[in-house]
């Protein structure tokens, strides 16, 4: 049997001897049988070599984009992180045409677009709820038994993502180490707070209190982290700065400012004791 490169080769020979076209598809159908090229493209190649051409293989068709496997492998590793990604957007990040991007996905890595994006259909409305329900569901029991819930979890293919509450974003907390020897500013307001431990009370302190008395100003050494919330719902939403001057604070005077808060709670609930880093960063600022 015949390639149609031999074949190619046999009428650019009977193009030389001066054969016309029906002669050289005749002589292929004798030889080849039905294996042998259309008698459009005798009558192509034909042409081409009477023109000029010299060259027997066939040119890389128009239509089939080049590709290699450094463009294969990028656009894979782009799937992996997001496949929510638009063919355009996906062209512009490799720096290969939409054509050749449709390739790649659909013959080579074999993906499917669904829904206008290159992911699973979204959910509706009812499995949106249905999830919430479950999610929630999780989070109460987290609250109530803590990590160790974590612990009897087992999931496959698991993502990670931290809990967005707007209302909590950004937070910073000054934390500071207290000493165990009284502080005399404050032998001025202790006094009193017995008499505020609701939010709508006040009292005229006497003598006036002049804050100048307390060092409040933004520590020039200190230790910062990324933290949580040490009340539920414990959001990781928090960026700790621990002074390292401790703040002259006795445990009387501690126990009074406890007695603080609003209707609901008062300033003692330290919902949880302190985790460890679990890998996170530390910083020492001077």
């Amino acid at each position: 049997m015949f390639t149609k490169q031999e074949q190619r080769s046999w009428i650019k020979i009977e193009v030389a001897r001066g054969c016309s076209v029906r002669n050289c598809y005749q002589g292929l159908r004798e030889a080849c049988g039905d294996a042998a090229l259309p008698y459009r493209a005798v009558a192509r190649w034909v042409k081409l070599f009477r023109e000029g051409r010299d060259a027997v293989q066939a040119s890389r068709h128009s239509g089939r984009p080049h590709v290699d496997n450094h463009t294969i492998q990028l656009l894979a590793s782009l799937m992996d992180v997001d496949r929510r990604w638009a063919v355009r957007e996906l062209a512009a990040e490799v720096g290969v045409c939409h054509k050749t991007v449709l390739h790649i996905l659909h013959d080579i890595l074999g993906y499917c677009k669904i829904a206008a994006r290159w992911v699973p259909h979204t959910m509706s409305e009812v499995q949106q709820w249905q999830r919430y329900a479950i999610a929630q569901d999780l989070l109460d029991r987290y609250h109530k038994e803590g990590d160790n819930f974590l612990g009897r979890i087992v999931t496959l293919d698991e993502t990670w993502a931290r809990s967005y509450e707007p209302y909590l974003s950004d937070s910073q907390i000054l934390a500071l180490l207290l000493s165990e020897r009284p502080n005399p500013a404050l032998n001025v307001i202790v006094p009193f707070l017995d008499a505020v431990v609701g939010a709508e009370l006040e009292v005229t302190l006497t003598p006036p209190f002049p804050l100048q008395m307390l060092d409040v100003s933004f520590p020039s050494e200190y230790v910062t982290y990324l933290g949580s919330l040490t009340t539920p719902p414990c959001s990781e939403v928090v960026t700790w700065i621990v002074s390292s001057s401790p703040l002259l604070l006795s445990p009387g005077q501690l126990a009074k400012f406890r007695l603080l808060g609003s209707a609901d709670s008062n300033m003692e609930n330290n919902f949880r004791p302190v985790q460890p880093t679990n890998g996170r960063p530390v910083f020492y600022v001077s």
